[in-house]
């Protein structure tokens, strides 16, 4: 029964640090005023490598070694940080945030608000929506410009 924990125990944890780890990756983008064209990102990779999420997915499963190729991947992220970001430009994977995009960021410099930026995640239209309330009255309300 204890294994069992430990092998739950360290799929989370590995989960939980690659997600961090890719976080981080979308901050140190955004932090240099890009944006990561996920659409494209994810064609290369299905390209070079058809397998690769299969891989990730199979190495979650392992137990200790999970935690092991996290942290590895970790580390080479750190030692080649300044390299990932020219690699991604000549893939042509980055485009440049705009002016709004790049005063959302600002608010909240994280690698959630990058991603958003990054997912389309990020509405520039405003809208007017319309609502009829329990009496019969009709409002309008102009939504803000929002990153959701």
């Amino acid at each position: 029964m204890e294994l069992l924990i430990i092998w739950v125990i360290t799929i989370v944890a590995s989960l939980v640090m690659q997600v961090a780890q890719e976080m981080r990756m979308f901050k140190d983008i955004a932090n240099e005023g890009y944006k990561i064209d996920l659409k494209r990102l994810t064609e290369l990779t299905s390209e070079l490598n058809p397998n690769a999420i299969k891989t990730i997915k199979m190495g979650f499963l392992i137990p200790i070694a999970n935690i092991l190729l996290v942290m590895q991947r970790a580390m080479q992220y750190n030692n080649h940080r300044h390299m990932i970001g020219d690699q991604l430009s000549v893939m042509g994977c980055l485009t440049r945030m705009d002016e709004e995009e790049q005063d959302w960021y600002n608010k909240m410099p994280n690698g959630l608000m990058a991603l958003l930026i990054s997912g389309n995640g990020f509405s520039k239209d405003t809208k007017k929506i319309t609502y009829v309330d329990e009496k019969g009255k009709k409002t309008s309300i102009l939504t803000a410009i929002r990153p959701f």
